[in-house]
């Protein structure tokens, strides 16, 4: 079971904002095992439990971290690596209206429309009421010449109260 925990550990990519967790948990795997105790190593594996709150919680910093540093690299003009960071803040957490929106506005800045499209309509299924998005949505629609549906995007913009208006 020892081995068991080292090829876990080395068949996993290693990911610099996972912190001290993931080091932990391969290090039980291994003493664990070591000494014979395969369902203490299957509870430090994670492979008895679920998902547990505080994995959670660590998986939503880590797609906040790999956000925050992509938005980093799109204010310094380094497009591809911003678009590498919300791609992974958004394979950690798909369900963040916030992730889809940058990470459509990124493929608006990389000229690539479809992907733009598909995650602004996201990150609107996600939060309706996300006027960035529903704004940013209209916009590419309008450049593209989709006129219509820029039209029926903006409509919903105007017609909500909340909504404070580009200017």
């Amino acid at each position: 079971v020892a081995i068991a925990g080292v090829l876990y550990v080395l068949s996993f990519p290693v990911d610099p904002y996972a912190g001290f967790e993931l080091t932990v948990k391969a290090f039980t795997i291994i003493i664990l095992g070591g000494i014979g105790n395969l369902v203490g190593a299957l509870l430090a594996s994670g492979c008895a439990t679920s998902g547990t709150k505080a994995e959670e919680k660590a998986n939503a910093q880590r797609a906040r971290s790999r956000f925050d540093i992509g938005t980093d690299h799109m204010q310094n003009g380094q497009i591809e690596m911003g678009l590498r960071e919300y791609l992974a803040a958004v394979s950690l957490q798909p369900r963040n209206a916030e992730y889809q929106h940058a990470l459509g506005t990124a493929y608006v800045r990389k000229q690539r429309y479809v992907e733009a499209e598909q995650h602004l309509r996201i990150a609107l299924e996600i939060s309706p009421e996300y006027h960035d998005a529903r704004f940013n949505l209209s916009t590419l629609l309008l450049g593209l010449g989709r006129f219509e549906e820029a039209r029926a995007e903006a409509d919903r913009l105007f017609e909500d109260a909340t909504f404070p208006g580009p200017w």
